[in-house]
């Protein structure tokens, strides 16, 4: 049993706190819209419905507030996703409408004759993919298995093992592969 109950700047709804109640025969009788009185203030993000500003601080500013490193991991899982996404779809996008088909061949071409810059590319090609994959692995781990997940502890470590994985097989595929 739902309503959909909607707010308009003429009418409000009496009883909008019983629209939870359990009781039905209470919910129909109190379900009535009436009209509100003809000068409504907008309420801003500091007044409550009285006028007066709440007495409780507002929110920390994401400045002053220290990520876990969990969070940290799961945010740069995501990061590194949309941006391989990306670059994935803008190669794809040069290699069909860019213009000549020598494009890409000639982008390669032009990395592979600078080692700076070749490996430069290949590292930073490698650490997305190699991060993003193993983070990947550690969520299927815990979606199938729940363990790891114990405590907070247990989960920063496999943070750090993910990280400092990364770096190495980072390292390998740059300068080994």
């Amino acid at each position: 049993y739902q309503r959909r109950v909607r707010e308009t700047k003429h009418f409000e709804v009496v009883g909008m706190l019983r629209l939870l109640a359990r009781n039905k025969k209470l919910l129909r009788r109190t379900n009535k819209i009436v009209p509100a009185p003809s000068v409504i203030a907008p309420i801003t993000s500091r007044q409550t419905r009285t006028g007066t500003k709440p007495k409780r601080p507002t929110s920390p500013h994401l400045t002053i507030y220290r990520f876990p490193l969990p969070a940290i991991t799961s945010i740069t899982h995501r990061f590194t996703g949309v941006a391989m996404s990306g670059g994935f779809i803008a190669l794809g996008a040069v290699s069909l409408f860019g213009g000549p088909t020598t494009a890409v061949p000639a982008m390669v071409a032009a990395i592979k004759s600078s080692s700076i810059l070749l490996t430069l590319t290949k590292f930073f090609i490698s650490s997305p993919m190699i991060y993003h994959w193993l983070t990947g692995v550690r969520h299927l781990y815990w979606d199938y298995t729940a363990k790891g997940l114990e405590s907070l502890d247990a989960v920063d470590r496999s943070s750090y093992v993910i990280i400092g994985s990364t770096v190495v097989l980072s390292l390998i595929f740059t300068f080994f592969i």
